[in-house]
């Protein structure tokens, strides 16, 4: 190739890279880190047990 086709292909590479493989990239790396440390993205949901420990005095006296 000639000088000016390099350059060409060059720019071309450039917005490929930077709109597809970085953000296909971080989506990857995304996923496999909530397969390796589910903990850390849990949600900690109300348990029907976390639901029956709330005691109606309490319920009563925030007015609720």
């Amino acid at each position: 190739m000639t000088g000016s086709a390099d350059v060409i292909v060059c720019l071309w590479f450039l917005p490929v890279v930077l709109f597809i493989v970085i953000p296909l990239a971080m989506l990857f790396g995304w996923l496999v880190g909530r397969l390796i440390f589910p903990w850390k993205y849990s949600r900690g949901t109300a348990t029907i047990q976390d639901a029956k420990a709330i005691m109606p005095e309490m319920l009563a006296k925030s007015g609720a």
